[in-house]
């Protein structure tokens, strides 16, 4: 295994199973920082709606000398888009989306695959990184302007249309929507913009108001949203010995951020970040496993507050694409990382190739996502086929 940063292992499984009896017991957990070189990590598992594992060690602001605990909250980096896609559920279970509706359905103008114009593009394959859509050379500058203009962010289809002022040529790929798969950052920040359009609200708001409120969870993907900015770690990667702050270095003070009274939803919402903006705590993390592996988890009150129907959840979850190798394969598995794909979800441990998160268990799928990200490398996953009752 290479030498990790820092770094915050998420083993949520909804119930306390074989992996955890494997690898993720706290007595080989703490032996994890000094092995790998770690400035912190922090572990929970949640068995039903019970913490079973809580492990926090070293340090989230080092110059400060604050440790990690129960409290710290963490840019999350791609973990934010398994979030993203359980509300994605919700509005879907609300009837204001829908998974295989045209993008033109909730946008005016609506990206376009250049090469397959006649070819529409869903929220299915925005979900299941098979739009077509690339993180190409120009999207570094568009997330910039999108990050550093707000309220005025430019339009999507700057970067997406040919013409645009961020546009490259390699923002698309070959094949038509649908036919491969490549992960790629922009389709959640297409989806996000979408999610505003057919609700009216900002990204941030509609996470808020669908899934963190109800649920009583201190998280958001902007760090004005936390209650309270000492909780945030400052992610680090090691320089000449050194740890070295890459992001949310904040030293106790919130940033004042933009001014959003002029910002139009609907318009670009990767200025949100939902693609790896999330912070949020490890044990908040287990409540969102438990909404993917049952649809219910406690709410804000303590009482268990439904979040998905039985129909939604299957839905959410379903395996949506396989890597297939034959006739000249069907996508990007990443040196067999990614060999199944559900709505926004990796469905791990598919016995298809090198992505079997904990080594000698024989679990398949387990479900959620990976985030590696400013020297953070984590995984979240739930395990749903053995719930207690």
């Amino acid at each position: 295994m290479s030498i990790l940063t820092r770094c915050t292992f998420l083993l949520s499984p909804l119930l306390c199973v074989t992996p955890l009896l494997v690898w993720g017991q706290p007595t080989g957990l703490t032996a994890l920082p000094e092995v790998h070189q770690l400035a912190g990590m922090s572990v929970a598992s949640r068995c039903g709606d019970a913490l079973s594992i809580q492990v926090h060690m070293g340090q989230r602001d080092i110059g400060r000398d604050l440790p990690i605990n129960a409290s710290t909250r963490f840019r999350m980096a791609s973990i934010s888009k398994g979030v993203v896609a359980l509300v994605v559920a919700k509005l879907v279970e609300d009837n204001l989306l829908q998974y295989d509706a045209p993008l033109g359905n909730y946008l005016d103008s609506p990206p376009v695959h250049p090469n397959h114009p006649d070819v529409v593009i869903t929220l299915n394959h925005l979900l299941t990184h098979t739009s077509g859509i690339r993180d190409g050379s120009g999207y570094g500058a568009f997330l910039s302007a999108s990050y550093s203009n707000i309220p005025s962010v430019p339009v999507l289809n700057s970067v997406l249309d040919p013409g645009g002022d961020f546009h490259t040529g390699d923002m698309w790929g070959s094949a038509a929507p649908g036919e491969w798969f490549q992960y790629a950052n922009l389709n959640f920040g297409v989806l996000a913009t979408i999610m505003e359009a057919a609700t009216g609200m900002r990204f941030d708001q509609i996470m808020e108001d669908h899934l963190f409120g109800p649920y009583g969870i201190d998280a958001g993907y902007r760090v004005q949203d936390l209650d309270n900015i000492d909780d945030l770690a400052v992610l680090y990667r090691q320089s000449e010995g050194e740890w070295t702050p890459q992001t949310d270095h904040h030293q106790g003070v919130t940033p004042a951020g933009p001014n959003w009274s002029e910002y139009i939803p609907g318009v670009n919402a990767v200025c949100f970040s939902p693609q790896g903006g999330l912070r949020i705590g490890t044990e908040d993390l287990t409540l969102i496993a438990q909404l993917w592996s049952s649809g219910t988890a406690s709410g804000a009150d303590g009482l268990p507050l439904p979040y998905l129907t039985p129909e939604s959840l299957s839905e959410l979850k379903s395996s949506q694409w396989t890597h297939d190798t034959s006739d000249g394969g069907n996508g990007n598995n990443y040196f067999g990382l990614f060999n199944a794909w559900a709505r926004g979800l990796h469905l791990a441990a598919s016995a298809l190739g090198d992505d079997h998160v904990v080594p000698e268990v024989n679990t398949s799928p387990f479900i959620g996502h990976p985030g590696e990200a400013y020297g953070l490398s984590l995984i979240h996953i739930s395990e749903p086929t053995r719930l207690h009752g």
